[in-house]
């Protein structure tokens, strides 16, 4: 089941009763006067009489739009909860946060074994095989060694798959538009796409989750597991794994300084532009003192000249 569909009861369910409805529907009764406590009786015997021993929904975040109502995801996992086979359902961090604020008997009930889906480490063959799989996509375009840029997307992405998809489409679209239909996708276009206004909102992110991994506290609740356990060893080896990265940005300018003037200039044209900064407003010091006649017309005087 997947809320994309549609987040009532009716609609994720009724396509697997379609033959059982149909029969209620040949006795009499229309579809559309189903009750709820009728649907999930009906619902409840074809699980049994068919054996279903898990009820998996998907994309449950879905069924409301508010960042404080819960009641109506409440209310629907407890009716497919009441059908009989285990449930499980896949949510985000956000529904997550908010499930934790009902009572005590609310949680017991729809929070009992939780599991989190981490990203992907970036020297894990899951990871390197997701990225080999995305240049399939475009052969042609995607030339490099995979192995040599799977350090650098996971900097960028913290290895959430949405965000790696972005960055990629963004190196590929910024390749064909700054070096012709034909070019390849490189190491510097991944940089220019990560530098980009369309990559904002994950490049945002991503360095909350960074900053986080190293002790920084301003971050966005969304972003964290609320039911996660902190474990103290786990966070020695994610804060040295950033500190491997921190080491080997200091590396790349390192050797970014050690270029000759020609290279250093066909470096340039690769990156990203950089924004200008405009000129600052000059500023005069108030003399203290009383304000002659004079003093004001040369005051006038300084500020003409200065236009």
């Amino acid at each position: 089941m997947s809320l994309k569909e549609g987040s009532s009861l009716n609609s994720l369910l009724a396509p697997y009763l379609n033959a059982e409805i149909a029969g209620v529907e040949g006795k009499g009764l229309p579809k559309k006067s189903l009750s709820q406590p009728h649907l999930l009786q009906l619902a409840s015997r074809v699980s049994r009489r068919d054996g279903v021993c898990m009820i998996f929904v998907d994309e449950f975040q879905f069924i409301t739009k508010s960042d404080q109502a819960n009641s109506l995801a409440m209310s629907l996992l407890l009716q497919l909860i009441s059908l009989g086979p285990r449930v499980v359902y896949v949510a985000n961090f956000s529904l997550a946060r908010r499930m934790r604020r009902r009572r005590p008997e609310d949680r017991h009930r729809v929070l009992p074994d939780p599991l989190e889906l981490l990203p992907d480490a970036s020297d894990s063959a899951d990871f390197r095989n997701y990225i080999v799989e995305l240049t399939r996509v475009a052969p042609d375009d995607f030339k490099f060694e995979v192995s040599e840029v799977t350090g650098l997307l996971h900097r960028y992405t913290f290895g959430i798959k949405r965000a790696v998809v972005e960055l990629m489409v963004g190196a590929w679209a910024h390749a064909k538009s700054n070096r012709g239909g034909r070019a390849d996708v490189t190491e510097s276009d991944v940089k220019a796409a990560y530098a980009s206004s369309g990559y904002l909102a994950h490049r945002n992110d991503v360095e909350a989750l960074w900053r986080h991994s190293v002790g920084g506290k301003d971050i966005d609740p969304d972003l964290l597991n609320p039911l996660r356990i902190e474990d103290l060893a786990g966070n020695v080896v994610v804060a040295q794994s950033a500190i491997d990265n921190f080491n080997q940005r200091v590396n790349e300018r390192h050797v970014e300084s050690m270029l000759t003037p020609s290279e250093r200039d066909a470096l340039a044209k690769l990156a990203p532009p950089k924004k200008t900064k405009t000129a600052g407003g000059k500023v005069r010091p108030l003399r203290p003192g009383a304000a002659t006649k004079q003093a004001l017309l040369d005051a006038f005087e300084h500020v003409a000249k200065d236009l």
